[in-house]
């Protein structure tokens, strides 16, 4: 899809949105702005530039089907384990890719350990397991691993991408389809795939009483979160012949985001003694090692902290800490507009 549109009449090649573009996507060349892969669409371009040239039009690209081949699964890992649903898309792509002649691949972020549990996936029939390892993936971080498959998306050129509907697949795969320009089918209960290599995805809507039948049929790549338990697990194949590749880090971003977990750990350690009131705001379980525990953590060890918890479903609270905390079951805007009140 294209959806930055330049007036070349009103453009002044300022430079202003190139600088304002905290994503590096935009460059002049020649006498016109050119737009990289990288665009967020987050929007600054558009509200900076002084002579409103720049505007957001959403327009069908054209493209060649047979440029995207093959499944790409992404695989999630919990507590250093593969997550089950990974096995179920394994089973499930396996049995579309034979009818129209694809490879499964397979693309892994982490931390240390994970190489390891890459090897894990190759008795299952998978063709290639790329590998991102970097001890700046350690803990989910959404944008961080967000680059990571989309630099071997980008790479690759996979028809389909196939993640897991758990709490942290719904938060990477709408930034992959943002990313790509292309669409997204959510919670799927089943997939299946025509021989011109479109998906039928289908998934219930209106509360369940009709399943809608979805397909995406003018860009690529085809991305589909699937529900755990609702598909079979890949069985084990007599010849394995998958290899796994290991892919080159951005050195640059793994730093940062090492950097970054690093002055994390720091202050969680460093609060342990303090007197200390920690408001949690709408965290649920795309990340708990990352927010939720830690907290969890700090309110059991140091008898001086006290803990808010708000969230309109994960709101509950261990009763281990149940005499220093307080759970609000609402949403965190909700809480925000109630607290003003009481100021």
């Amino acid at each position: 899809m294209e959806f930055m549109k330049f007036d070349a009449d009103k453009c002044s090649l300022c430079g202003i949105c190139v600088e304002k573009c905290p994503f590096g996507a935009l460059t002049i060349e020649g006498a016109g702005i050119v737009v990289s892969e990288s665009c967020r669409m987050c929007g600054l371009c558009v509200r900076n530039c002084p002579e409103k040239a720049i505007q957001f039009e959403q327009k069908a690209k054209a493209f060649n089907k047979d440029d995207w081949k093959n499944f790409l699964i992404y695989v999630e890992q919990e507590r250093g384990e593969i997550h089950p649903v990974t096995y179920e898309l394994v089973g499930e792509a396996r049995k579309m890719a034979g009818k129209v002649g694809y490879e499964v691949n397979c693309v892994i972020v982490g931390g240390k350990g994970t190489k390891e549990n890459a090897e894990k996936l190759l008795p299952y029939g998978v063709d290639h397991v790329y590998v991102y390892e970097d001890p700046g993936f350690e803990g989910f971080r959404a944008d961080c691993y967000a680059d990571a498959v989309a630099d071997c998306i980008a790479a690759n050129k996979p028809s389909s991408v196939l993640i897991g509907a758990t709490a942290l697949g719904r938060s990477l795969a709408p930034r992959l389809s943002t990313r790509f320009h292309t669409g997204l089918t959510a919670d799927c209960t089943t997939l299946d795939i025509k021989p011109n290599t479109d998906m039928i995805q289908v998934r219930p809507a209106f509360g369940g009483n009709i399943m809608a039948q979805i397909g995406i049929t003018k860009s690529r790549p085809q991305f589909a979160t699937v529900r755990y338990k609702v598909m079979d697990k890949a069985e084990v194949v007599a010849n394995p012949h998958g290899e796994v590749v290991v892919c080159p880090v951005n050195e640059n971003n793994a730093e940062e985001e090492e950097k970054q977990w690093d002055f994390y750990n720091k202050w969680l350690s460093s609060s342990l003694a303090k007197k200390l009131v920690i408001v949690e705001l709408g965290e649920d379980f795309s990340n708990p090692n990352v927010i939720r525990w830690p907290f969890e953590r700090i309110v059991m060890i140091n008898q001086k902290a006290k803990m808010y918890r708000v969230h309109s479903t994960f709101y509950q609270i261990p009763k281990e800490i149940g005499d220093r905390a307080c759970a609000f079951e609402m949403n965190g805007a909700q809480f925000i507009k109630e607290l003003v009140k009481c100021c």
